[in-house]
């Protein structure tokens, strides 16, 4: 009995310390949407799945389904993805960590506690 108590004790205290990606990076996310950061990719592709998988989200707001309007995608000139696309005219193909992205975007963050935070 006594050991189910500490094993309870210990899970509930191992969940209690964790946050979830998507809490995590909340105001990353809506600093990116603010300053005009676009994520561009297609459903299909293993990169992108784990590049927002990095985040939590689904990045509303900054991602762009490129299936969903293939015409702007080659506007733009995508040629890889995931394609980054930052205010500042930078443009990056491939993975890129939350605080790289962060950075990029001149999003002032920082995300090295439980939670991100942008000012």
């Amino acid at each position: 009995m006594k050991f189910l108590f500490i094993l309870l004790i210990s899970v509930l205290l191992l969940l209690a310390g964790c946050t979830n990606r998507a809490e995590k990076y909340a105001e990353l996310q809506s600093c990116l949407a603010e300053k005009g950061v676009i994520m561009y990719g297609v459903e299909w592709c293993p990169v992108c799945a784990k590049q927002k998988k990095d985040f939590g989200t689904k990045l509303e707001g900054v991602y762009f389904e490129c299936l969903d309007n293939p015409e702007k995608c080659l506007d733009e000139k995508i040629e890889g993805y995931p394609t980054w696309k930052f205010p500042s005219g930078e443009v990056y193909v491939g993975i890129l960590n939350p605080e790289e992205v962060a950075a990029k975007a001149s999003c002032n963050c920082d995300c090295s506690g439980e939670v991100c935070l942008c000012g």
